[in-house]
């Protein structure tokens, strides 16, 4: 069977994790696929990935780059975090590049195991039906596969980890009046969470408050600045990033 070249440009957080142990065998050892992925001694190329600005914007540089250097039938696949304004510039300067998007909703704990247990993902963009079938026949098991727009599934993934990251700072101000009340928070949230409709998830406070890690400020920071290039007053989100900030304590 011929082999093809592809590039997958993963995250950040996908590139930190133990990439050494070779965990992406099943794409890696599948006799019709080279993966050339941008980042180094992992299958011959280089990792890449988006970063965040100091001004808190998405910056894509790293991508670009990658891209600039490819021929443009070698299909694509971004799981990187990208904006609106990234996804614009990508296809303003690489029209003819096939170039698909598919988030990760990676924990960080958990990234690697995440990806291989997956039960679903989203695919928008460049060649959607090449890629479905890849990772269909990559993961042994049913995987559901929703098609969009890229548009729609960068907004799907920017408001999934706000939602939690609002969720992370709704408990910690219920803690706060636990406290003040002398009320038992552990009790009152197991409460809370009984109700399957909010869940026990995002729920824990622990010493160091808030949210933190590299996803949710991260992307929260970054759907706000969307937001107020459209005119948009997210102000939810933007009282929650502002209340994290005042509560939370990295350890």
């Amino acid at each position: 069977m011929k082999k093809i070249t592809l590039l997958i440009i993963f995250s950040l957080l996908f590139c930190n994790i133990s990439i050494a142990e070779n965990k992406w065998d099943f794409v890696k050892n599948d006799n019709a696929i080279r993966v050339e992925i941008n980042g180094e001694n992992v299958y011959g190329g280089k990792f890449t990935y988006a970063l965040l600005k100091e001004n808190g914007k998405c910056d894509i540089s790293n991508v670009i780059d990658v891209l600039s250097k490819i021929n443009p039938t070698t299909p694509v696949l971004i799981k990187s975090t990208i904006s609106l304004e990234g996804w614009d510039i990508i296809q303003k300067n690489y029209p003819k590049h096939t170039i698909t998007f598919s988030p990760e909703f990676l924990r960080a704990k958990t990234a690697l195991q995440d990806l291989l247990n997956a039960d679903e993902m989203l695919v928008g963009g460049g060649d959607i039906n090449f890629w479905t079938n890849l990772f269909k026949k990559c993961y042994n098991k049913p995987i559901n596969i929703l098609t969009m727009s890229v548009e729609e599934l960068i907004l799907i993934k920017y408001f999934r980890n706000s939602f939690l990251a609002t969720k992370v700072s709704f408990f910690n101000q219920i803690y706060d009046l636990c406290e003040a009340t002398g009320i038992d928070y552990k009790n009152v949230k197991e409460g809370i969470g009984m109700d399957t409709r909010i869940g026990n998830s995002h729920t824990d406070v622990n010493t160091s408050r808030g949210y933190g890690g590299h996803c949710f400020p991260k992307d929260v920071q970054a759907i706000l600045e969307t937001a107020q290039a459209n005119n948009v007053d997210l102000s939810l989100i933007k009282q929650s990033q502002q209340y994290n900030n005042t509560v939370r304590k990295e350890i």
